[in-house]
């Protein structure tokens, strides 16, 4: 089983990086995401209830295993949105539903940020139950978490993902981190571990990281079987830890500040690079 998740997380990420040449005509992201909102709400296969729609290309899959996705998505849509509560933060009107379209032409799984309240999966990630579909729409309904910071946007998507299921909702696993955190010493440890260290804990999107720390981000990108694991379960610990610690008012507080080392000094008198030393002792053996 291990074997053939690497292998479709392999398959999944160079569709990604090349972003399907033939059928993308080399588009941006953004440029392909459009087209395939286009063709589905066209030709797709669509089902919604008032939080969620769902489309998915004409044909491939049976009525009954869309009805069952969409019960899924609609319930933790629900979910997520009762967790968050006066945390939830959404582009355009609150009352949206959010749209989730499949289609063999997206690569990794991902959301329109800041934009629309939109997520794009692949047909894989179906047909292997490997839907990280929680973890998008915390993304989508907790935009805050990604306007400032990086790490904190994938943090706290695992971490709402996770609680969500630990309430009796739905499921949380990935392609990426297909067992949680059971291995978060392993990658601590590791040299994937060591190189995505420096990106856990500091401010900026991947557009406004440090040159060094924009360097690193491209590594883990350009080599996500390698890297990705370490960078996503290191964030989900440490995101957990500090609303352990300091609350997610705190967390929120860290997530939009550019000096986030200041921040958690006057809400907890600890430096982030304090909690972060802590949380290592603590998490990762270290």
């Amino acid at each position: 089983m291990l074997f053939r998740i690497i292998i479709i997380l392999i398959t999944v990420t160079l569709s990604f990086a090349g972003v399907s040449a033939s059928a993308s005509e080399r588009l941006t992201v953004r440029e392909l995401d459009q087209k395939i909102v286009k063709e589905l709400r066209a030709e797709g296969d669509c089902i919604n209830t008032t939080n969620v729609v769902l489309c998915a290309q004409q044909g491939k899959f049976e009525p009954d295993t869309l009805a069952s996705l969409l019960e899924l998505f609609d319930e933790g849509a629900i979910a997520i949105r009762q967790y968050l509560g006066s945390q939830f933060d959404m582009p355009g009107n609150e009352d949206d539903p959010i749209e989730f379209f499949v289609h063999s032409d997206v690569g990794v799984p991902h959301t329109t940020i800041f934009h629309e309240p939109w997520i794009f999966l692949n047909i894989d990630t179906i047909t292997y139950d490997m839907i990280p579909y929680l973890h998008e729409m915390v993304h989508v309904m907790a935009q805050w978490s990604w306007r400032t910071s990086e790490w904190v946007g994938e943090g706290f998507a695992n971490y709402v993902a996770s609680s969500v299921v630990e309430s009796g909702v739905g499921y949380h696993r990935s392609f990426i981190l297909a067992d949680g955190l059971e291995r978060l010493s392993e990658f601590c440890g590791s040299s994937a571990g060591a190189a995505m260290l420096p990106l856990v804990g500091e401010p900026g999107r991947r557009s406004t990281l440090s040159d060094e720390n924009a360097a690193i981000f491209r590594l883990m990108m350009s080599d996500r079987r390698t890297y990705a694991p370490a960078y996503y379960a290191m964030s989900w610990s440490f995101t957990e830890y500090l609303i352990e610690n300091i609350g997610l008012d705190g967390l929120r507080a860290i997530a939009e500040s550019m000096d986030p080392s200041s921040v958690s000094k006057t809400i907890s008198d600890t430096t982030i690079e304090e909690h972060k030393d802590k949380w290592r002792e603590q998490y990762c053996d270290v």
